[in-house]
């Protein structure tokens, strides 16, 4: 009997210790490794103007190369634009930008100019961009882009813009260990085309295989009323709504496998004295596949 109850007793220590187990998750890709990054953004902004109701339909989609040149505790990747492309859809017209597709539409050629562009970055294991180089290139490559096009593009390209996206990419990762079923937060701020600022909560749901699996809720808000300039016309945005999904990504190295993650917001919009409801929904969805 005494040998039993030990046992038991043995057996209930070690099933409280695997349960007990913290994670350490960070950023730690071997130096030369490649991942090919998805980014699929599905965008649809409703807005009220003199009672009638105006949809605009976006979708997005980037492939970018990350190349891991220096591994270590400030890492380097080289990003490299392998495909962009956009599809846009507002009052019964339609309008469609490719990095694969010919001059022929002109609306190609700000895309195709920045097909297969370089930009550097120094990462720290926390998932903090410490430097970019490279962005301002991106710009000089839109010779033939007109003003306004040059302007709406620098969401993606501007230097700030593209530390943003990168910091907010690997914002998933805690500061410090944690268990399944640990939650933490992480907050950041997008500055354009408006300033955005999201504060997540992440819960660690399990790890299986090498994989953890991650939830997110968030809340999202403009804080008040943002400008924004579009065409040349300045506007302001109030905007505030939640953010929920989720992501996986490599226990061992902290690279992202994927993430599905939706965006609601509602608010108005000031423009030229005249103030307009509107609603946004986002869906973003990113798959990371390593070469």
């Amino acid at each position: 009997m005494k040998k039993i109850f030990l046992c038991a007793a043995f057996a209930v220590i070690v099933f409280n210790g695997l349960a007990q187990k913290a994670y350490s998750f960070q950023l730690k890709p071997r130096q030369n490794e490649k991942y090919d990054a998805i980014t699929n953004i599905k965008s649809t902004i409703k807005q009220s103007m003199m009672g009638q109701e105006m949809v605009i339909d976006m979708a997005y989609n980037i492939d970018m190369l990350y190349d891991i040149q220096k591994a270590g505790e400030n890492m380097l990747f080289t990003s490299t634009y392998k495909k962009l492309a956009m599809d846009m859809a507002m009052m019964g017209q339609n309008i469609k930008m490719s990095s694969e597709e010919d001059d022929s539409n002109p609306a190609n050629k700000s895309f195709r100019a920045l097909k297969d562009a370089k930009v550097s970055m120094t990462v720290t294991p926390d998932g903090k961009v410490i430097d970019v180089k490279g962005a301002e290139d991106l710009v000089n490559r839109l010779t033939d882009a007109s003003p306004a096009e040059k302007e709406g593009l620098k969401t993606f390209i501007g230097k700030e813009n593209i530390k943003n996206a990168m910091e907010q990419t690997f914002s998933y990762l805690p500061a410090k260990p944690v268990k399944v079923g640990d939650s933490w937060t992480s907050l950041f701020s997008i500055e354009s085309p408006y300033k955005l600022s999201s504060n997540n909560t992440y819960k660690l749901v399990k790890v299986e295989n090498g994989l953890a699996y991650v939830d997110v809720t968030g809340t999202l808000t403009t804080n008040g009323a943002q400008k924004m300039v579009s065409n040349g016309m300045e506007m302001l945005i109030d905007l505030s709504g939640i953010q929920t999904g989720s992501m996986v990504f490599d226990e061992n190295n902290g690279m992202i496998s994927s993430s599905d993650l939706v965006q609601s917001m509602k608010g108005k919009m000031e423009v030229m004295g005249q103030e307009v409801p509107m609603e946004v929904k986002n869906d973003t969805n990113v798959k990371m596949i390593k070469k």
